[in-house]
This record gives C-alpha cells, structure tokens and sequence, in this order.
C-alpha cells in the first residue's frame, strides 16, 4: 500500500540554490521522482556546511515514516543526514 504524500506541492524554501531555475526547491515537493542519474529538474543547495529545507506542511499531521531520496550519480555519496 502506497502512503499519502503529504507533502506534495507544498511551500518549500531551502538555504540556498544550486543553479536555478534548475534546482529549484518546488522539485522537492513535486511528486516526480527522477530514474537517471543526471536529472536537470531536482532540489539542490550550493555547497554548504549545513544546508537545509523547510517545508510547510500547512496543517498536523502524525508521520509514520520521512523518505529522502539522494541523487543517483556520483555526488549522492555527498549526502549526510543527523
């Protein structure tokens, strides 16, 4: 069974922008998961030391479970999650 997503075209910021309009942070939010490894459109910040994202869910919800999907080339290897 496949669950709601609920935070699909939601507002989103992130803390910077990696080559817009490309990487723009609505990617995150749109529903579309990316099957290559160089996808154009997907949500990406510049380098940071600690970069973030914020979306606004606009209302509670109880979360079972959080799904991040990394990028499928060789800068996935780039992602760390605390």
């Amino acid at each position: 069974m496949r669950m709601k997503n609920v935070a699909v075209f939601k507002p989103v910021t992130m803390s910077s922008e990696h080559n817009p309009p490309y990487h723009r942070p609505y990617y995150a939010v749109d529903d579309n998961v990316a099957k290559i490894g160089y996808a154009v459109e997907c949500a990406c910040t510049t380098a940071q030391l600690a970069p973030w994202m914020l979306i606004d869910l606009q209302q509670d919800f109880d979360v079972n479970y959080i799904t991040l999907i990394n990028r499928l080339d060789e800068l996935g290897m780039r992602i760390y999650l605390k």
